[in-house]
């Protein structure tokens, strides 16, 4: 039996509330909110304060107090002026009520409020014009209804809604939206709505979505998520308009299929092509995280073109040069394209790591086409394309690390673009590392050492361009690190050997004197590096710093050994710059070492803050003494044979202020700059950013006529994303190339956001010489247009964004 307090209140100041429910009393307007959330709507709902629970709602004792009233033990009540039922922590104001107990067993069976109605209850309230309250069944109905979710900031209004329990809302010829109470924005019109908080779900039967007032959908079933939790449902479609795919409509379909795993179905129509499905599966478990891609196209209008085209050019399909040869190889006759990628990181115990990432494509042109947002594949300075193939188990612990692993490079040559370089796979590579051994007497020990079974993708005859075989390395070394307050020495003896066997060695480097048959070479090396470390106290804009000049000079002897003999398998010339200055070693990979006798000079400059000892900036200058020519031949190709100074090399990093973020570097001869980058980044607030950068190099791009390097790069760039005002914010990208005139890329945007939509529009335009439409340039139109609260955050795109103006921050929030 449900007990019933009565406290009457007489009283002749006391009026009824007249607030309406449309006014929304619990609304209140902020044009300065510090949360986010509220700044976008200018203001936030606070709900008026509820009674305390103890212990379940519904087994609480229902206590009515008004101004006067007429009480019937068994049989019908009536309370008139400011009528308040509690039940725990749930509430009904009205103007008039009326109580009725069970005639015979004196039960509370129902509670009708007249009036300006207010039913609330943790998370939600409900106000009109009538509500009865059916105790025993702890269901509650109401007319003319105006209701607010506050968990999920929504509201709407409906002819009647019924209330069961604390989980459970119907709402019949009702709306739906996210907009602060002084906005229609969207919002979504049904006959039949349901909201089940147990389930996180909303449903709507026969729903029509608003844009102001304006119809643009129809549904007759949709469901919609009510709360954060992640749900299975669509999420908010993009349209483009692309040089490349023509008008595309992409909807997001998302499966949330377990707490640790999810997938999303993307379908993609592109006018210029047909239909194109993309899917991505991703998992997290106590010992494994990683994601499957899988992307098709059924049939593809356009590369049916390209692939037509190509086969009827007799010259192309006849042609002898290796870049034809290799784009016909990758060009094939079937008309289902795909991509497939797995990525994967496992621990095993605490000291075993297993990891795989793997990228394929069924022709030369789909990640040219496409370019699907991945780190599983790399395109080089003529966009060429290389797809990540690789899977290693490494072990680790205090004494070091050991790692096994096959890895290759599968290479795409495009019809219509690059044709790309062959790769070696590793099959396979074992490397072992050791950490840093502490000897007696302060001397320090580290041995690293590794070997590589180099193969081609496909074992080609005599004839072959590449050189394939094995090699093992090894390098050990040997300090005694002198470290005290204000400087230090650190002398150094190493030894790197290096064997080759199994060789297959092309007709060129038979040429240039490489050796096909087993060699190994054992070279010393000797290195001492030394510095000074001075130290002042600083005040920069009234920030209290510490500031340090540190000069260091860096020897480094290897006698002279002929290494002409060894194949190169993966070495290269580290392009040069202020850390290069003291290295032991200018070259990539592990096939050749210095055959140097060298003096490294330098002065570096580091700020610290005062409190916190964090690094904020650094700048540095440093320079090479050669007392000997460079003998190797990749010098030699590359002009790099210097005999006196190397050019200086200028950094300077700092971040000396909270906005601001500069960085530079210089490498420059006498009189000739080699190279030149400056970046300068003013970010003010994380929804304002600035971006600038210039790059210089010399002799790194082909001439237009001849081919040869002879021309310098030169480029600008400036991009930023500026949050205007509270609603808008600007994006915008230029990428200029000097030498040549012409712009690389363009991006122009335009972000719109409230508490409850956001609209970007974007243009943009990259160069791409090998097209034939818009004079070598891709255009590319992208609109999102997002409801929040009703479909998650949609389809935003942030990354791509991210991609082209560094230092964004995603604006749908």
């Amino acid at each position: 039996m449900k007990k019933i307090f009565l406290a009457v209140l007489f009283t002749t100041t006391c009026a009824a509330n007249t607030t309406i429910p449309e006014n929304f009393d619990d609304w209140v307007v902020c044009h300065s909110c510090s949360q986010s959330t509220s700044i976008l709507c200018q203001g936030y709902y606070k709900p008026l304060p509820l009674p305390q629970l103890n212990g379940q709602s519904n087994s609480q004792p229902i206590k009515v107090t008004s101004d006067s009233a007429n009480f019937v033990a068994k049989g019908t009540s009536v309370f008139t002026g400011n009528v308040i039922a509690t039940q725990g922590d749930k509430v009904i104001h009205a103007d008039k009520a009326t109580v009725v107990h069970n005639s015979v067993t004196g039960e509370l069976e129902t509670i009708t409020a007249y009036g300006t109605v207010k039913i609330m209850q943790p998370g939600m309230r409900v106000d009109g014009s009538k509500a009865i309250a059916y105790v025993t069944q702890d269901k509650q109905t109401i007319d003319s209804a105006v209701y607010r979710l506050y968990d999920r900031h929504a509201r709407g209004v409906a002819n009647s809604v019924i209330i069961t329990g604390q989980n459970n809302m119907q709402l019949s010829q009702s709306t739906y939206t996210t907009c602060a109470p002084d906005s229609n924005a969207w919002y979504l019109k049904a006959s039949s709505t349901e909201f089940d908080k147990v389930s996180g779900r909303g449903e709507a039967w026969h729903a029509k979505m608003y844009a102001k007032d304006v119809p643009i959908f129809y549904w007759p079933y949709i469901n919609f998520p009510i709360d954060k939790r992640r749900q299975t449902g669509f999420l908010m479609p993009e349209f483009q308009n692309s040089s490349l795919d023509g008008k595309t409509l992409i909807v997001p379909y998302y499966l949330n299929l377990a707490p640790n795993y999810d997938a999303t179905v993307t379908t993609n129509y592109m006018s210029l092509r047909s239909f194109k499905f993309d899917t991505i599966f991703r998992y997290l478990t106590r010992t494994s995280s990683g994601a499957l891609n899988f992307d098709f196209l059924p049939y593809d209008r356009e590369y049916r073109a390209l692939r037509n085209d190509a086969y009827a050019d007799q010259q192309f399909m006849q042609s002898t040069d290796t870049g034809d040869v290799l784009r016909r190889n990758d060009l094939k006759n079937s008309n289902f394209r795909y991509r497939i990628a797995a990525k994967n990181t496992s621990y095993f115990g605490n000291n075993i790591l297993f990891t795989l990432n793997y990228t394929d494509a069924s022709d030369g042109n789909y990640l040219y086409d496409f370019r699907p947002s991945s780190a599983s594949y790399v395109t080089d300075k003529d966009s060429t394309i290389y797809a990540l193939q690789n899977a290693g188990l490494q072990y680790f612990n205090r004494f070091g690390s050991a790692k096994v692993q096959v890895e290759r490079y599968q290479v795409f040559h495009v019809i219509n673009g690059p044709s790309g370089t062959e790769q070696l796979t590793k099959l396979p590579a074992i490397y072992l590392n050791s950490a840093n051994y502490q000897l007696p007497k302060g001397f320090e020990a580290l041995i690293n050492a590794n070997y590589n079974n180099f193969r081609p993708n496909v074992i080609p005859d005599n004839n072959t361009s590449l050189s394939y075989g094995e090699r093992f390395y090894g390098r050990a070394g040997l300090s005694y690190p002198i470290v005290n307050p204000g400087w230090f020495i650190v002398p150094r003896v190493q030894v790197n050997f290096v064997a080759y066997d199994h060789l297959n060695i092309s007709s060129s480097d038979l040429a240039s004197g490489v050796s096909p048959y087993h060699t190994s070479l054992a070279i010393p090396m000797y290195d001492l590096k030394t510095g000074l470390i001075f130290e002042r106290s600083m005040c920069f804009r009234k920030t209290e710093m510490i500031q340090t000049l540190e000069p260091m000079l860096y020897y480094l002897y290897v006698p002279e050994k002929n290494q002409n003999n060894l194949p190169n398998f993966d070495s290269g010339l580290m392009t040069f710059d202020y850390n290069q200055v003291f290295r032991d070693n200018r070259y990539t990979g592990y096939d050749y070492v210095n055959d140097v006798n060298q003096l490294s000079i330098g002065i570096a400059s580091r700020f610290y803050s005062g409190k916190t000892g964090a690094e904020q900036g650094m700048i540095g200058i440093g320079r090479i003494k050669y007392f000997r020519n460079q003998l190797l031949p990749i010098d030699q190709e590359l002009d790099n044979t210097e005999t006196n100074w190397s050019p200086y090399a200028f950094v300077a990093k700092l971040h000396l202020s909270p906005d601001y973020d500069i960085e530079a570097n210089i490498v420059s001869s006498e009189n000739v700059t080699e190279t030149a980058s400056f970046q300068v980044q003013y970010h003010p607030t994380p929804l304002r950013i600035i971006n600038f950068s210039y790059q210089y190099v010399k002799d790194a791009e082909p001439d237009d006529l001849t081919g040869l390097l002879n021309s310098n790069l030169s480029q600008i760039s400036a991009s930023t994303a500026w949050q205007v005002s509270v609603p808008w914010r600007i994006l915008g990208k230029i990428n200029y190339d000097l030498r040549f005139h012409r712009y690389l890329e363009t991006l122009a945007g335009l972000e719109y956001q409230t508490c409850c939509t956001a609209l970007r529009v974007m243009w943009g335009r990259t160069w791409m010489p090998e097209l034939n439409t818009s004079h070598g340039h891709n255009n590319v139109f992208r609109l999102s247009f997002i409801f929040k609260g009703f479909a998650g955050i949609g389809n935003a795109d942030d990354s791509y964004i991210a991609s082209v103006i560094p230092g964004y921050v995603g604006g749908v929030r």
